[in-house]
């Protein structure tokens, strides 16, 4: 890709698995690889922008729409799957001149959430299950530094976030509020 820096060859970041296939995101050459699970050979590449550098994945629960964060570019790319084809649907800033890290839906498939590093922030997403668009329903500060990776409780009522450069984690209450979200740190401990 087009960052000298970040980019200098191929970095195959993420790697998973859908059926028949297994996904390799490699974000030195700005592209998804998808092989086959049984032969290994290549059935398709899934091009991005230059300099997204995509970097983690994740599906929509009715495997409908394909969500990739892109961290260089600090931007989410949505695209719509059926029958073994990808059509890119829009892509979606997650917070301007910042790092995202991580890329998670909420338990309940409502809300896409991604890491911001660099602003120690949440950007989190409503999502229109219908047409797998977003929409920004905050950027969350965080209570500490780099946060690093982050899970939600199995009812999705809190989110525990690491952050490794303050080595801590904090819990939040995830309180949805009409088309918007807040963030109530119930908890931070150091490690």
């Amino acid at each position: 890709g087009p960052n000298i820096e970040r980019q200098k060859k191929a970095y195959a970041h993420f790697i998973f698995f859908m059926p028949g296939s297994i996904g390799v995101i490699d974000l030195g050459c700005d592209a998804i690889h998808f092989f086959d699970n049984k032969s290994l050979e290549k059935k398709l590449t899934l091009k991005h922008d230059p300099g997204d550098g995509p970097r983690h994945a994740v599906w929509s629960k009715d495997n409908k729409f394909f969500y990739v964060l892109n961290e260089l570019s600090n931007s989410v790319t949505l695209y719509k799957y059926k029958k073994g084809k990808f059509a890119r649907i829009a892509k979606y800033s997650t917070l301007p001149s910042e790092i995202s890290d991580s890329i998670k839906f909420s338990p309940d498939g409502r809300f896409l959430v991604c890491s911001n590093r660099g602003y120690a922030s949440l950007a989190i997403f409503k999502v229109d299950t219908i047409t797998g668009t977003l929409k920004l329903a905050k950027i969350a500060k965080l209570n500490g530094e780099f946060p690093r990776d982050f899970e939600f409780t199995s009812n999705g009522k809190f989110v525990i976030v690491g952050h490794k450069k303050s080595n801590n984690f904090c819990t939040y209450e995830f309180c949805e509020q009409g088309e918007s979200v807040n963030l109530r740190e119930v908890q931070n401990s150091r490690i």
